[in-house]
């Protein structure tokens, strides 16, 4: 009994995995790359996102925009953050 249900089970799994569709990778990123930091110049998030900057550019071939939105403990910058369409072009620190 317990052979022939692991055998059913592994004939369902095996079906259902070549109906699957075959699934592409999409070209990331679509364009240039916005990255907002919620602090001012100056600071740790900023020498870093200078730091990444060439080597996004290089790995990449699209451009990293560093942005700065200060205030609000960080509000002001989820706030444009939250206004941004959802295509994985916008990072956020």
């Amino acid at each position: 009994m317990r052979k022939t249900t692991l055998l059913a089970a592994m004939i369902g799994m095996t079906a259902g995995l070549l109906q699957a569709p075959a699934v592409e990778a999409q070209d990331f990123p679509p364009g240039k790359v916005d990255y907002i930091i919620s602090f001012g110049p100056g600071g740790e998030s900023d020498i870093t996102a200078r730091f990444q900057q060439p080597f996004f550019e290089k790995l990449y071939g699209e451009q990293l925009v560093v942005s700065y939105k200060p205030g609000g403990g960080g509000a002001v910058g989820w706030s444009q953050l939250n206004s941004m369409a959802a295509d994985g072009s916008v990072s956020w620190v």
